[in-house]
């Protein structure tokens, strides 16, 4: 049994927070004790406040560096006595490090879900090289970026590991296509694509509506957009300018009852720290996927096999991609199978969290060696 303390001080959901509830329960699940330290008023306190197996430790971190802030974590630190911290978003690791300083050295693990480079100034060195005990990144192009962008890092360990999804909540349910596309209001004989996710920028959904509006010239398109963000209005007014045939569903709790509605997926983003989870949830319920060619797509999809690679930026190239899979049902079947399948083999939440598992004992055990 490891005591293990996870910092997300982030107040909205998404990728990172969907995998801190992931990572939480099915820790807890294998009798780790879990502390989470999250914010007041965030979606993922909401989520997990009724787990009567995890301590929730609400605390709202804004900045990076604030010392009221690093008492109250540091007085959550010598309460838990965690054998490893888990943070995420830079400011949580700061502040984290400096808490230990007042509660007790423990050794800190950062998993860096975001896309944005390691900033090459000072405070980023010292603490990432001087406080932060291993890394983890979640695809071999996040890897290889870091190692480019931040060579100071030096031999700080920095292991692999990707998204892993729940392949029995997301898995194909033919029965509850038409249940929900008669919920959304979706024409039970038409090609639906879905996308499901933040609406951000760097997320590039405008592309999506672009290019199913470019497609719907030629055959009935309709689009699914599961999600909510900052990018909401706008991308409404889009589609509606553009007259594209658009749900928009809003965040929803029961993504993997909407996504039968749809015959196949699609990510136009460009900046992304991960293989997208969405994408692997996609896959998992038997959808081909069509992606741009950039990040960390090319190594989880296989053009042609499990779905199709567009270029970046391109949503024309895209509208292509659907008018291909909408006009042979027979190849959009065969590469949802090989995506369902792929997703099944190698992206199974149990594997991720076995990796965790197994990481987080090496650091505990480094640390007892050191000790003695």
């Amino acid at each position: 049994m490891m005591r293990l303390l996870a910092v997300n001080s982030t107040r909205i959901w998404g990728g990172a927070e969907a995998w801190f509830e992931t990572f939480c329960t099915r820790m807890a699940e294998r009798s780790h004790e879990i502390t989470l330290v999250c914010h007041p008023d965030s979606e993922l306190r909401r989520r997990l406040s009724g787990d009567s197996r995890l301590r929730i430790a609400p605390i709202a971190i804004r900045a990076e560096i604030n010392y009221f802030r690093s008492l109250q974590l540091a007085r959550v630190l010598r309460d838990a006595r965690p054998d490893v911290l888990i943070g995420s978003r830079p400011k949580d690791v700061k502040l984290s490090a400096v808490a230990s300083w007042f509660a007790g050295p423990v050794p800190i693990l950062h998993i860096k879900h975001y896309g944005e480079p390691l900033k090459n100034r000072l405070d980023f060195r010292f603490f990432w090289t001087r406080e932060v005990t291993a890394m983890v990144v979640l695809s071999a192009q996040a890897l290889n970026r870091l190692r480019h962008d931040a060579p100071w890092l030096g031999d700080t360990p920095i292991e692999v590991i990707h998204n892993g999804v729940d392949t029995e909540e997301f898995s194909p349910k033919p029965e509850a296509r038409e249940r929900a596309r008669a919920e959304l209001g979706i024409p039970h004989d038409v090609f639906v694509v879905s996308f499901h996710g933040r609406l951000a920028p760097p997320k590039r959904v405008d592309l999506v509506v672009r290019a199913i509006a470019t497609a719907a010239e030629r055959t009935p398109i309709y689009g699914l957009i599961i999600g909510d963000g900052p990018e909401g209005p706008s991308l409404r007014k889009l589609a509606d300018v553009l007259d594209a045939q658009v749900i928009f569903a809003g965040f929803r709790d029961d993504a993997s009852m909407l996504l039968p509605a749809a015959d196949v997926e699609i990510t136009m983003s460009e900046i992304e720290g991960a293989v997208p989870l969405a994408v692997l949830e996609a896959m998992a319920c038997g959808l081909p996927v069509i992606a741009s060619h950039t990040t960390s797509h090319p190594e989880v999809l296989e053009g042609g096999v499990n779905g199709l690679l567009v270029e970046p930026g391109v949503p024309e190239g895209a509208a292509a991609a659907m008018l291909q899979l909408a006009r042979d049902p027979q190849a959009r079947a065969a590469m949802g199978a090989a995506a369902r399948s792929h997703a099944v083999q190698h992206f199974e939440v149990a594997m991720m969290i076995d990796r965790y598992e197994s990481l987080l004992e090496r650091l505990v055990q480094a640390r007892a060696d050191r000790a003695r």
